[in-house]
């Protein structure tokens, strides 16, 4: 019996653990586009939660590739 609540709590944060990685993406490509688009990076650090840093980052991955 224990093994089959450990299993389901296993089952459950993977399953957590999934979600927030797609929502995390999901900030990422919202990202990339308002970039692309021409938005403050400090404007896009505060409407996609995304750091700063973070945002900084994209935007040079995206001027060496763009």
């Amino acid at each position: 019996m224990e093994w089959e609540r450990q299993r389901a709590y296993d089952r459950q944060a993977g399953m957590e653990a999934g979600l927030a990685e797609g929502r995390h993406d999901a900030r990422i490509e919202s990202a990339e586009n308002f970039i692309k688009e021409g938005v403050s990076l400090e404007v896009i650090s505060r409407c996609t939660g995304l750091s700063l840093e973070e945002v900084e980052e994209l935007a040079k991955k995206i001027n060496i590739t763009a």
